[in-house]
């Protein structure tokens, strides 16, 4: 069994999202745009991302950081404390579909994105119980260079993504601890390269199609 931590007081400026009720287009602050429907994210971003289920490991604790990789793109996840100590995580949900936690509720998980070339980055956030399963809070998502985005009463299958103009360096998640003690908790996290809009996009856009811009296009498809 997981522990937690008593509950502690926090006040913190967040933008709310009400779960199933934003829209599905994306929202830009200043260099990220994020999106809450997984089938608009995937649009958005080139083929070849790294989707990571978690279903390879045990339901059991597990060492921080785990290590990730596939392709061209590597990251790893961390769980510490709010002071900052090194911590673990608890692998939660069931042997058929494992969810990523904490074994602390108040840790916070925190992807470190390595290989230098992410700029999109989403999964499905929400909360879960001292004993893995599920558990109804709000989740809080704050992405390097972007706002942090809280996704209020998150359902198992509350989708937010973010993609920017360029790569990410970190993506954080916490739980509220709202009703009663949440684990903050990620499943089917997805990785890759935001797709950079087609030459007669961009002349609507009121953007030049310059060649430098159509280049690394060509080398994102090509996974580089």
């Amino acid at each position: 069994m997981r522990r937690s931590t008593p509950m502690r007081n926090k006040t913190i400026a967040l933008l709310a999202v009400v779960a199933g009720t934003l829209a599905t287009a994306p929202n830009t602050f200043g260099q990220v745009t994020v999106y809450t429907s997984q089938a608009a994210f995937l649009a958005a971003i080139n083929p070849g991302y790294y989707l990571e289920s978690y279903n390879s490991f045990p339901l059991a604790q597990v060492p921080s950081p785990i290590n990730f990789s596939q392709g061209p793109f590597a990251y790893n996840a961390t769980s510490t404390a709010s002071g900052g100590a090194p911590s673990s995580f608890f692998m939660a949900g069931t042997t058929g579909d494992v969810w990523l936690s904490t074994n602390v509720n108040t840790d916070v998980v925190s992807y470190n994105f390595t290989s230098g070339n992410i700029t999109a980055a989403g999964g499905f956030f929400f909360g879960s119980d001292i004993n893995g399963a599920f558990a109804l809070t709000d989740v809080t998502l704050t992405p390097s260079g972007g706002t942090p985005v809280t996704i209020t009463g998150a359902q198992t299958n509350s989708f937010l993504g973010f993609t920017s103009t360029v790569p990410f360096t970190t993506l954080t998640l916490t739980a509220s601890q709202t009703p009663g003690t949440r684990w903050p908790t990620a499943n089917d996290f997805i990785v890759g390269i935001a797709a950079v809009p087609e030459p007669t996009s961009l002349a609507l856009l009121g953007i030049p199609a310059v060649g430098g811009l159509i280049w690394r296009r060509r080398r994102a498809n090509a996974g580089v």
